[in-house]
């Protein structure tokens, strides 16, 4: 019976938009709406009213164009589609390990036209080692699962790619 009603509910959220396009300063993006997330949606509205990290966001729309920007931790790329949307000739790279998160990542990334490079990784001091990451459901807080992640420095990744940043994000708990 209770998979019949999240059938129904899952059902009914199909019903509502799934995008919502956002304009922070001079930074336009299209951002996907996980109905069933409510951490992704509470930060959305603060994106869209201005209220999440302003002095981010004034630093982001002043970066240049011909530019290349990486940032480490990019959860679900609210920075890398709102940034790669609106420079000209612009490298935008993002690096995440959170499986949930970069799923998001590259449904926005997909929504914005590819407009960014997402790389699924543990950004550390060594590459190739395989990082063993514990997390919990968004419901059950105490229900914790584990996934294996490769990591990857990034002077490899500049050296495989023969691109290097000229501004740098990182977001690490």
């Amino acid at each position: 019976m209770i998979l019949f009603l999240y059938s129904i509910f899952g059902r009914f959220l199909q019903l509502f938009p799934k995008y919502k396009k956002i304009k922070v300063l001079d930074l336009e993006a299209d951002f996907y709406m996980p109905a069933y997330n409510p951490y992704v949606c509470i930060d959305l509205a603060r994106l869209s009213k201005g209220n999440r990290e302003p002095e981010l966001y004034k630093w982001l729309n002043s970066i240049e164009d011909n530019s290349t920007y990486f940032d480490i931790g990019t959860s679900y790329g609210q920075e890398v589609s709102l940034l790669s949307n609106n420079k000209n000739n612009l490298k935008v790279v993002g690096f995440d390990c959170s499986l949930l998160t970069s799923h998001f990542c590259a449904i926005n990334k997909k929504i914005n036209r590819d407009s960014f490079e997402f790389v699924f990784a543990a950004i550390t001091d060594r590459t190739g080692d395989i990082l063993k990451i514990e997390a919990n459901t968004d419901i059950d807080r105490k229900d914790k699962y584990c996934y294996e992640v490769m990591t990857l420095t990034l002077d490899d990744f500049c050296k495989m790619r023969n691109i290097y940043p000229t501004h740098l994000k990182i977001d690490v708990d």
